[in-house]
């Protein structure tokens, strides 16, 4: 993610939004999150979210996201 950021520096701690990320990378797969959080699709509008471990289980078992 860094070499599409250019020279920034933000150090090894700092991650973009999802939502920052989408328009920066060709396979949403490569989205990245912060530590302890998950990424999820929503179903309704196929967005990357980044949301706990029990709330990703949560939105999986509900039908309302997808990995």
């Amino acid at each position: 993610m860094l070499e599409i950021l250019g020279n920034a520096k933000f150090g090894d701690s700092f991650v973009l939004s999802p939502r920052i990320q989408m328009l920066l990378v060709e396979d949403y797969n490569e989205i990245e999150c912060r530590n302890g959080l998950e990424l999820v699709f929503k179903t309704s509008n196929d967005i990357p979210i980044c949301v706990k471990d029990t709330t990703a289980a949560k939105l999986l078992e509900k039908g309302v996201a997808y990995k």
